[in-house]
């Protein structure tokens, strides 16, 4: 048999499987993506407390890095203008992570509104998936390019929000994101500005602290879309996994075959996938009308 009839033959006994896998996957994600979506979360406003600077809805910061952030934001911003709040959460609302953080620091107006030059440092704290983003306004896009925001994330986020220590990433990233800042307005930074091993995670109380704010409920309402349009989102958003899935149950059936013609032995299976100074306090702060494109950067 020629190299070409036998390339022909493999395709064609990974048709049927591939065919079967995509139209399954198609037919239930339809009705799964469809009933998901007979219900939308309803967007509520989230309010920020006069602190403005450091808000925890999700009870994860304790007072030491409350009170280190808040004072140090507060110097940042005496001294340039620029604002860099952090807020943690324990859901974006069924939103996706940089539609929410677009939209709450547009909503806040973070930074100056002439300079846009605010800074969101946004933390998911979802128990099963926690994700953190960096959201830049367009005034410090060139002090913060995605690049350089995601690199910063990477080196003092990642690993300690998903092992728990919110502390130690939210109080770190900050001062990296701050080091930033005052290197963009050519300033030194302040010697109170410094990173450390140890923000007290585990070790102090993380609720009734002073930036701790009540976050609200979700709350859903019947999606009143007409019916095609429900549909075709639904039938959409399965096609895509359809096509994702069958792509891959193509390759792993077109890789058992080539193993058998070649005598080999195929076993398939599917892959897994301390510090802070005193506290200066007053409060009242809140957002100068700063504006958000989408700078930044997510994990």
């Amino acid at each position: 048999m020629t190299k070409e009839k036998k390339e022909n033959k493999q395709l064609k006994k990974a048709f049927l499987p591939t065919l079967i896998c995509f139209l399954v996957t198609l037919v239930l994600g339809t009705i799964l993506e469809y009933t998901d979506n007979a219900k939308v979360a309803v967007d509520q406003p989230i309010e920020h407390t006069d602190y403005f600077f450091v808000e925890d809805y999700s009870g994860v910061l304790n007072e030491t890095t409350e009170k280190f952030i808040y004072n140090e934001a507060v110097e940042l911003y005496e001294q340039t203008k620029a604002q860099v709040v952090v807020v943690m959460v324990p859901n974006t609302q069924e939103q996706a992570l940089e539609d929410f953080s677009i939209k709450l620091a547009n909503d806040w107006g973070i930074g100056d509104e002439d300079l846009d030059n605010g800074v969101l440092l946004l933390f998911d704290t979802t128990e099963d998936e926690p994700h953190v983003r960096l959201e830049v306004g367009q005034g410090l896009e060139g002090a913060l390019p995605d690049g350089k925001a995601g690199r910063i994330l990477d080196d003092y986020a990642v690993e300690d929000k998903d092992d728990g220590r919110y502390n130690r990433a939210a109080a770190n990233t900050f001062v990296a994101v701050c080091e930033a800042v005052y290197e963009e307005y050519g300033l030194e930074a302040p010697e109170s500005l410094v990173m450390q091993n140890d923000w007290g995670d585990g070790e102090e109380e993380t609720t009734g602290t002073f930036a701790d704010a009540p976050y609200p409920d979700i709350v859903y309402e019947e999606n009143t879309d007409p019916f095609m349009v429900q549909f075709l989102e639904a039938f959409i958003a399965a096609l895509m996994i359809a096509i994702f899935y069958s792509v891959i149950v193509f390759f792993i059936v077109i890789s058992a075959v080539s193993d058998r013609a070649r005598g080999g032995r195929y076993y398939g299976g599917y892959g897994g996938y301390h510090g802070g100074g005193g506290f200066s306090g007053g409060g009242g702060f809140s957002g100068g009308g700063g504006s958000f494109g989408g700078g930044g950067a997510s994990r």
